[in-house]
């Protein structure tokens, strides 16, 4: 799951770094699928 802010701001920051290239992952953390569940149950 992401934020879709941060989703946005990683875009502009692709356009306007000229040394942002490549594929980037945008996560605010990791977690673990037990994690999830228990956060959603």
């Amino acid at each position: 799951m992401v934020n879709v802010k941060d989703v946005a701001f990683a875009h502009l920051q692709a356009l306007e770094i000229p040394s942002a290239n490549g594929r980037y992952l945008v996560i605010e953390s990791v977690s673990h699928y037990a994690e999830v569940l228990n956060k959603l149950w």
